[in-house]
């Protein structure tokens, strides 16, 4: 955060002379980009205070640039409402200042007690992450999106069963995600038993009751 905010600092300092669009133009994208980047890591209550320091820091900068107005002046020409603030956007002719307020701040899923990414529980990560070291993306998709349950026979698939991409289509090229499953090697198997089957009776005109 520190560095984050040695580098704001510089930015108005090194801008003296130009106008607050310029300023703001180049804080923006480094306001957003740092923003990205922690949000999982930084709280609510972080990003407020940077954004304390950074009103200050525009209304310093306002008060130097326009060094016989009063500071009543200074206020009003610079900072307009926003929300319950009288004086809490910073707003020029093209550009407002990015608040890091702004950002909503997301939380990691606290992990379950006594699970490990290399404990190989591939429906455990792939629920959660989508993805998973060793087991491919295509997998890790599928696991999340069945909640880490077979489509056939809808039970979760465990460390030790054996897991079989299955094709709705029978068409192994179609990789589109809508045509694809996770199944259990066993429930594979059946599947594509029934379906052979059901071929096999169209063919030979068998018909049951």
């Amino acid at each position: 955060m520190a560095r984050h905010w040695k580098a704001l600092a510089e930015i108005r300092d090194r801008m003296k002379a130009t106008t607050l669009d310029d300023v703001r133009r180049i804080m923006n994208p480094k306001i957003a980009g740092w923003c990205a980047y922690f949000t999982t890591a930084v709280s609510a209550h972080a990003f407020q205070r940077l954004d304390n320091l950074l009103w200050h820091t525009i209304y310093r900068w306002a008060k130097r640039k326009h060094s016989r107005k009063s500071a009543a002046w200074v206020v009003q020409h610079y900072f307009t409402p926003d929300g319950k603030s009288k004086h809490g956007r910073v707003e020029g002719k093209t550009q407002t200042l990015r608040w890091h307020r702004n950002t909503p701040v997301k939380r990691h899923v606290t992990l379950r007690k006594g699970v490990s990414p290399y404990d190989g529980n591939w429906s455990y990560w792939g629920t959660r992450r989508g993805t998973y070291l060793g087991l491919e993306t295509t997998r890790g998709k599928l696991l999340k999106h069945q909640g880490g349950r077979c489509t056939h026979c809808r039970r979760f698939f465990t460390v030790e069963d054996k897991i079989e991409i299955h094709h709705a289509d029978g068409n192994h090229k179609n990789r589109q995600f809508t045509n694809l499953s996770l199944l259990h090697l066993i429930c594979h198997d059946l599947t594509h038993g029934s379906r052979t089957k059901v071929h096999h009776e169209h063919i030979h005109g068998k018909t049951y009751s």
